[in-house]
């Protein structure tokens, strides 16, 4: 029996040194232990009992270090009572308005959040403030569930302290219960799961599961409504009925990890081809892998964004990224997405990547930033350490256009060199306007048209255009055919042959008419009078949020959207016979067509700044322009309405090439 005992406790050793062994970054000095007790100040003896309580269990100690080492930084609200007293008002009130606008419950968020002065509630730095017993409790449930609970059993230790030991999974969390609040949120569910011998130790079936569950619940819709950040609190986040990508990573992320899902929030700051950046959820698979998805809005199963080009990837963590802390301290400007210290690049996971090294000849500069394009700015989104006169960039996503600036003392963008393409082999080409030689073009486009848009604006092909004296339709004329690709409005000219008609529609016929319409004007005299008829349409049953008379109002971001087998129509009866001379269609779509009457203004970039080649308005469905710099980067502007923009192209034809 001694010696079993003796082996037993060998193979324990051994186990613990692999385990140390494959995760050496995870262990820091002990200057930085001491570093992160000195900064504790009063409260070093909370913290110096935890290691205490740690002193014979070395891997139960080496995660108890890894928490308190990374543990500067990070914050929590110093009044727990009172921060629950707010978001106990605020379930209440998204109780009270559960039926209402979303709008409305915005507001009423953005009065609440004001009147208690939730953005002056007090802040402390955890390692100055968290309890003994709440670390130790936290670590022990940690590693109760990556011990215990099988979908948790495939991590290595370094696994762990990145995908499930941190005690909180956001800033300004409540050191609060919510490991065992929620871990019995759907546990039924994964108890059924766990019958299946193949599901049971699978983190990604578990997700599935939980996802499943917190959609069915919750179901909130996905847009942009701006409201104050409600994530510190999961489920109060979780009530409000809509949400962004961002807020419901975050908020779902609590509930995954309560579970002992091994999960984590990685992000984009810009994509490589849109204004936006993107967050989402990512859960470490059985096999290794890991898998993005959308809580509460998407299935893991689900492809995510497969098809968007990627500039930058980050992940956010516990552990503090000391680079990104030595660029913090160095007494520069720092743009906003550079002040989280606590994030990690992981591009290569999403993205055919290259290094890029930028020469770099002023000797005063020690920071430098790779920035992708949001509208007409330069954002960054990656940085560099400017070290004998370069910066090197490390795993720079292909397919993308990039320029590199540098901040001077007053946080002004300076910019290095023009901007360029790391095109899909990974050679850089550099974009250099030639001022000598000029093009023309017609634009049809002010923003490259996307999935979601498309999805629309290509319901709106191969219909027709029918004038008739009949209520019915019986011999009706046909006047025209939308032949214009999605991306793009159309017009037809309605020669004098035709005559003059009563009725005039738009129809689409098949077994499955799903039909989409953003606007329809009907010019009789270069006047628009689709809005002195009355809409007429055979459909009765036409989807929420839209009629009829919204494809003749003038707005092209309202629309008619229905379906009706065989035969589907929208129009108008000028209660007498007219003379219509041309017909200008709109898909439903994003608005970022070009709109007649609206006065534009095309721009290039070149010496780091935009300059204006010409405004003209509108009076068709695209636009022409002339004198424009071969090789430019482009924006065209609708001076009416403003709106988004995006960077362009022309190739050689005068084709709009986005980036």
């Amino acid at each position: 029996m001694r010696r079993f005992s003796q082996i037993i406790i060998v193979v324990f050793t051994l186990l613990a040194a692999s385990l140390l062994q494959g995760c050496k970054h995870h262990f820091p000095c002990d200057s930085e232990l001491e570093k992160a007790l000195s900064l504790a100040g009063e409260n070093r003896q909370e913290l110096e009992s935890v290691l205490n309580h740690y002193t014979n269990d070395s891997l139960k100690l080496e995660a108890a270090k890894f928490l308190i080492c990374n543990m500067p930084g990070h914050y929590s609200y110093a009044d727990t009572a009172v921060v629950n007293g707010f978001y106990y008002s605020i379930d209440s009130m998204l109780y009270a308005m559960r039926d209402a606008p979303h709008i409305d419950i915005k507001k009423a968020i953005d009065s609440l959040y004001a009147l208690r002065g939730a953005d002056r509630f007090r802040i402390v730095e955890d390692v100055k403030y968290i309890s003994a017993d709440y670390l130790i409790n936290n670590i022990e449930t940690a590693f109760n569930q990556w011990q215990n609970i099988p979908w948790a059993r495939h991590l290595d230790f370094d696994q762990f302290c990145e995908y499930l030991l941190p005690y909180k999974v956001n800033e300004l969390q409540a050191l609060d219960s919510w490991r065992t609040d929620f871990n019995s949120m759907f546990a039924d569910s994964l108890e059924r799961m766990s019958s299946c011998s193949l599901f049971r130790k699978s983190s990604y079936q578990a997700t599935e599961v939980i996802n499943h569950g917190l959609i069915k619940r919750f179901n909130p819709t996905v847009n942009e409504h701006d409201i104050p950040p409600l994530y510190y609190s999961p489920l109060t986040r979780l009530n409000v009925p809509f949400g962004n990508c961002d807020e419901l990573s975050r908020a779902g992320l609590s509930i995954f990890r309560a579970a002992g899902v091994p999960c984590v929030i990685d992000y984009t700051p810009l994509w490589g081809y849109g204004n936006r950046g993107h967050s989402w959820a990512v859960v470490l698979a059985p096999n290794g892998k890991d898998i993005p998805f959308v809580p509460i809005f998407m299935s893991p199963t689900v492809q995510h964004k497969i098809n968007e080009t990627i500039s930058k990837v980050y992940r956010y963590t516990y552990a503090i990224n000391h680079d990104l802390q030595e660029l913090n301290n160095s007494g520069g400007f720092v743009p906003e997405t550079f002040r989280d210290m606590f994030q990690r690049d992981v591009t290569a996971q999403y993205a055919n990547t290259r290094d890029l090294e930028i020469e770099v000849e002023n000797s005063d500069i020690r920071y430098v930033y790779l920035c992708g394009t949001s509208r007409d700015r330069w954002n960054p989104v990656a940085v560099a350490k400017v070290e004998d006169g370069k910066a090197k960039f490390s795993d720079v996503g292909k397919g993308c256009i990039y320029s590199v600036a540098y901040y001077d003392s007053f946080g002004r963008q300076q910019f290095l060199n023009n901007p360029f393409i790391i095109d899909v082999d990974g050679a850089v080409r550099y974009i250099h306007p030639n001022l000598n030689k000029t093009q023309t073009a017609t634009l049809y486009r002010k923003t490259p048209l996307l999935e979601y848009a498309w999805r629309m604006a290509v319901l709106m092909e191969n219909g027709y255009f029918e004038a008739s004296n009949n209520a019915d339709f019986s011999n009706a004329v046909v006047v025209g055919k939308v032949t214009e690709p999605a991306d793009r409005a159309g017009e037809i000219i309605i020669p004098d042959s035709i005559g003059i008609y009563r009725y005039w529609r738009y129809v689409k016929r098949g077994d499955d008419n799903k039909l989409a319409v953003g606007e329809i004007a009907l010019y009789s005299d270069s006047i628009n009078i689709a809005k002195t008829g009355a809409p007429i349409s055979n459909i009765t049953d036409f989807d929420s949020g839209t009629s009829p008379a919204r494809a003749f109002d003038g707005k092209v971001l309202t629309h008619f959207s229905a379906s009706k087998p065989f035969e589907a129509w929208i129009g108008v009866d000028f209660g007498k016979p007219r003379k219509i001379d041309k017909i200008q269609y709109t898909p439903r779509s994003d608005g970022d067509m070009i709109e007649p009457g609206h006065l534009y203004q095309l721009i290039y970039w070149n010496n780091g700044e935009w300059h204006v080649i010409s405004e003209a308005v509108a009076d068709s469905t695209h636009i022409f322009f002339d004198n424009i710099p071969m090789g430019a980067l482009l924006i065209l502007r609708n001076l009416t309405t403003n709106g988004s923009v995006r960077i362009f192209m022309l190739d050689e034809k005068g084709n709009q090439q986005w980036w």
